[in-house]
């Protein structure tokens, strides 16, 4: 889902994963699989993983940063927003980490297919592991 995210709703920290050079980057380069590791923030219900991209334009006489977070001033690129099939309930300093993959769909080529999956080990809950799929068309 492409939303708006209020930024009140986010307990956790942010993490980065991906960092591509425009001027040298290649097709390639946008399928991808990285770890991920969130500290959250405040007692809470962890119900969805939020991505959003920083532009930075630093080759230029005066760079300039278009970030597009919840914590950023609005865009019309807004935020992605993959919702987990069950909430996990979350603690201040508990950590919940995992891997996403992204890789064009082979059936269309503007659809971007995600593959999150997790691992929490959390006070309330004990041991919560899930992978879910997405499509983003």
């Amino acid at each position: 889902l492409v939303d708006t995210v209020n930024p009140d709703q986010i307990c956790t920290n942010a993490c980065q994963i991906l960092s591509l050079d425009i001027m040298t980057c290649k097709k390639e380069d946008l399928t991808f699989s990285a770890p991920w590791k969130l500290k959250v923030s405040r007692n809470d219900y962890l119900t969805a993983v939020v991505l959003y991209f920083d532009a930075g334009f630093t080759r230029i006489h005066k760079p300039l940063w278009l970030p597009t977070g919840p914590k950023a001033p609005y865009t019309h690129w807004r935020q992605t927003v993959f919702y987990l099939h069950n909430q996990l309930t979350v603690n201040k300093d508990e950590i919940v980490e995992g891997t996403i993959t992204c890789k064009p769909n082979p059936g269309n080529h503007r659809d971007l297919d995600f593959d999150i999956s997790y691992k929490f080990d959390g006070m309330a809950d004990g041991l919560q592991e899930a992978a879910h799929s997405y499509r983003m068309r």
